[in-house]
């Protein structure tokens, strides 16, 4: 009879036991200091994110406001200067990340934005050619700034569906990296 408590009594301390195990362990970690690695992103984050109060000039002329950009993200590709050889390399990249994005495609469109609307219209007919879903339009002088014109080449940029830019990338930027950030985004958004 003593030795069936005695068994009894084991099988009481190693449930016990096991249930306090992850207590413990929680314990032990959380005052030992580790935290889990956290996600980065792979650009350059925005804070606080850049509002864009004026309206971009389309390559057929018309004004095309945030609002009216509002409700979807957009992949930027800008930059001073004609589309170059760097510049069609970005929007092949950009093409690239869309076409990556699968289901979420329809809910992130791409734009090409200039410094000069005079030269995006001779690159426009060109530009549609090869890629029939860009929007191609001219940055007005006080949007300068927020996209770094006064810099040489193009830029990958993130607008989110409110109209704002809350991620720049240097030209450099690795498109799986962009990639990332983008499935990231579309997830918790």
């Amino acid at each position: 009879m003593a030795q069936k408590m005695n068994k009894g009594y084991r099988m009481l301390f190693l449930v016990v036991g096991l249930m306090l195990l992850p207590v413990v362990l929680a314990t032990a970690l959380y005052f030992g200091g580790w935290q889990p690695p956290m996600a980065r992103p792979n650009g350059e984050l925005l804070d606080p994110p850049h509002a864009l109060p004026f309206a971009f000039t389309t390559s057929s002329g018309e004004k095309l406001s945030a609002k009216a950009l509002q409700g979807q993200w957009h992949l930027v590709v800008a930059g001073a200067g004609a589309c170059d050889a760097a510049c069609l390399q970005l929007l092949d990249e950009s093409r690239r990340i869309h076409v990556a994005l699968y289901k979420q495609m329809s809910r992130v469109s791409r734009l090409l934005l200039g410094d000069d609307i005079d030269i995006l219209r001779k690159d426009s007919q060109r530009l549609t050619q090869l890629q029939p879903d860009l929007i191609i339009a001219g940055i007005p002088r006080e949007g300068y700034k927020e996209f770094d014109m006064a810099s040489p080449g193009h830029r990958i940029y993130l607008m989110d569906p409110d109209g704002r830019l809350v991620m720049r990338y240097p030209a450099d930027a690795p498109p799986k990296g962009i990639l990332k950030d983008m499935e990231r985004l579309l997830r918790f958004s």
